[in-house]
């Protein structure tokens, strides 16, 4: 459980940042988040005062009355520069140089004045993630929600064509460059309010077994994939349950077929998952629970399948490596990205205080 905020400067960073990724973002959010604790109720509005006060964010009022947050041209100019700075790093790390913002300020766009109870998930884990990782605003770092059409994707060449994943939530952090490019490292959401049906859920698993098995197509090192649900018995009987779940469609077939994925072999999702250099979280949405709102466990797709189908083992014995030599893998490449970060962080002061 995180502490209740205290730091104005780091709170003050993250409300800009959070406006930034939604570019509306209704206040009634932060309203939430804060909720039931009124010290760090006091320090968000006190917050939201400042920066209005300083000239760095405005706040409209929707048709539906409800206000929404937006950033002056002077707030977007500081987030650009100080935070979300995205470099060129094709010649990391020998320099950086700037790279365009995830979208151009305009002053004639509408207000969205959009307020759903999945949008507000969406919020929930960006705004815990920023909370655990504060360091990398600094960075290369990438954040979309998927009000973000033409940022909130990953394209794949799969079939002898583009295959486009759409998540809730994609966050992508910079991980390593060598010669065949710049890999970052991906965070996925998808976010369960209940609208979709058990078989659309198990096509994003298609999904997303094609990108792990194409992860340098991507220029993805590895990440994490969390499935998030509005109700418990939802999350477990999605997967648990062998008769309700997404096992009924695993245990008696060869192909699956999902989404925009037609004919994935059970093979290709076996070694997707078993073994994975992505890691897959289910959990609950603790709407209730302002300082802890997600509970995760972890998933191996790749185990289940092998216990419901056994013989399926032959396919899994040209995989390079074992559990040990994967989890020494796994430990040097966050060895790796540590190390990445401070070089990164001691690379952008240097430029700073020569400007």
């Amino acid at each position: 459980m995180r502490s209740p905020i205290i730091d104005p400067t780091h709170l003050k960073n993250k409300v800009l940042a959070m406006v930034y990724i939604f570019r509306s973002l209704p206040y009634l959010y932060l309203e939430l988040t804060a909720k039931g604790d009124p010290k760090e109720r006091e320090h968000v509005y006190d917050t939201i005062r400042y920066l209005e006060r300083q000239g760095l964010l405005a706040k409209k009022q929707a048709m539906h009355s409800l206000y929404f947050l937006h950033l002056t041209k002077k707030g977007y100019t500081y987030v650009t520069t100080n935070l979300f700075k995205r470099f060129d790093m094709r010649a990391f790390p020998r320099t950086l140089r700037p790279k365009d913002s995830f979208y151009t300020y305009r002053t004639d766009r509408s207000l969205k004045g959009t307020v759903s109870e999945h949008q507000y998930m969406h919020f929930s884990f960006i705004w815990e993630w920023i909370t655990q990782h504060p360091h990398l605003l600094i960075g290369d770092l990438e954040v979309y929600e998927d009000s973000n059409v033409n940022h909130c994707q990953l394209t794949i060449r799969y079939g002898g064509k583009d295959i486009r994943i759409s998540p809730d939530v994609l966050i992508l952090s910079p991980h390593h460059k060598d010669t065949t490019g710049y890999y970052k490292r991906a965070v996925i959401v998808e976010n369960d309010t209940g609208g979709e049906t058990y078989k659309t859920l198990f096509g994003k698993f298609l999904q997303y077994a094609v990108l792990i098995n194409n992860l340098q197509n991507a220029l993805i090192t590895a990440g994490e994939v969390y499935f998030i649900f509005h109700s418990k018995e939802r999350a477990e009987q999605f997967f648990t349950s062998e008769q309700k779940g997404m096992m009924q469609f695993i245990k008696n077939n060869y192909y699956f077929s999902g989404g925009n994925i037609k004919d994935l072999p059970i093979n290709e999702l076996l070694n997707a998952y078993y073994q994975s250099p992505f890691q897959v979280y289910y959990g609950i949405f603790n709407k209730d629970d302002k300082h802890n709102p997600h509970t995760f466990t972890r998933y191996n797709l790749g185990e289940h399948i092998l216990k419901a189908r056994p013989e399926l083992k032959i396919f899994i014995h040209s995989r390079k490596g074992n559990a040990h030599d994967h989890q020494e893998e796994e430990e040097k490449q966050q060895k790796e990205q540590k190390e990445e970060e401070l070089k990164r962080a001691q690379l952008i002061k240097n430029m700073e205080q020569t400007q």
